[in-house]
């Protein structure tokens, strides 16, 4: 019997260094599958390059935070949801992955609330990549990547994955747009960050979630820009 109990001890422990010895495969830099693709197929580090943090400085508030996208890196022009704009006595100051950072002149930006999109025109070469456009209408089970800053500058950068969950997402209080719907992870801050699909292209940025719901976000697709400026062919 004693003989039995220590042969059974030895192969409980035999089981157990099996199931945590070695290297694991993130410990080899793998990195976990997506639907409708794989991240290997794009650069993160290259989405999170065209990334930036919008701080927003309030008078007798808490300061917000937000999230941008670099469309034209040479002009300094990004792209951000138009919500974080029109505090009285505000001001912005948008921060890179470089960590160099930009004050907003608030008066040379285009902000169309009925798109919940707006465009900031800083006016200088930040010597980083510009995030390529699609417009062409994404499609539902398109794996997408997510990147904002959650919660501010403490989470500058986040990345998150998920697939769109829908399309032709209709809010009356937002004037007919049709949103994209995602199960991604967006929280604020991640407002007016982009989305990028499976190629590395900018097709939406964050706008809203429903709070009281997991997984239920939406975002604007990135083809409304167009009635904001005009894009380079």
């Amino acid at each position: 019997m004693k003989k039995l109990l220590m042969i059974l001890l030895t192969l409980i422990m035999i089981a157990g260094m099996s199931g945590c010895s070695g290297t694991t495969a993130y410990e080899k830099g793998y990195q976990p599958p997506i639907i409708g693709g794989s991240v290997e197929s794009f650069s993160i580090e290259t989405m999170q390059m065209q990334t930036v943090l919008i701080s927003i400085k309030l008078p007798y508030q808490r300061d917000g935070a937000g999230s941008g996208v670099i469309i034209n890196s040479k002009k300094g022009i990004i792209v951000t949801a138009a919500h974080l704009f029109g505090i009285p006595n505000s001001t912005m100051v948008v921060t890179d992955v470089n960590g160099n950072k930009y004050d907003v002149n608030l008066d040379t930006c285009v902000i169309e609330e009925k798109y919940d999109m707006a465009v900031i025109y800083l006016k200088k070469n930040m010597h980083l990549s510009s995030a390529p456009i699609r417009l062409t209408k994404a499609r539902v089970g398109e794996a997408i990547v997510v990147i904002g800053s959650p919660g501010g500058v403490d989470f500058f950068n986040t990345v998150s994955t998920g697939i769109i969950s829908g399309t032709g997402r209709f809010f009356q209080r937002k004037n007919q747009i049709r949103f994209y719907q995602t199960d991604a992870a967006i929280n604020p801050g991640n407002s007016g960050g982009p989305w990028f699909d499976s190629e590395g292209r900018l097709i939406a940025i964050s706008s809203m979630k429903i709070m009281s719901a997991d997984n239920l976000a939406f975002g604007v697709p990135i083809y409304y820009l167009k009635k904001l400026i005009e894009l380079d062919s």
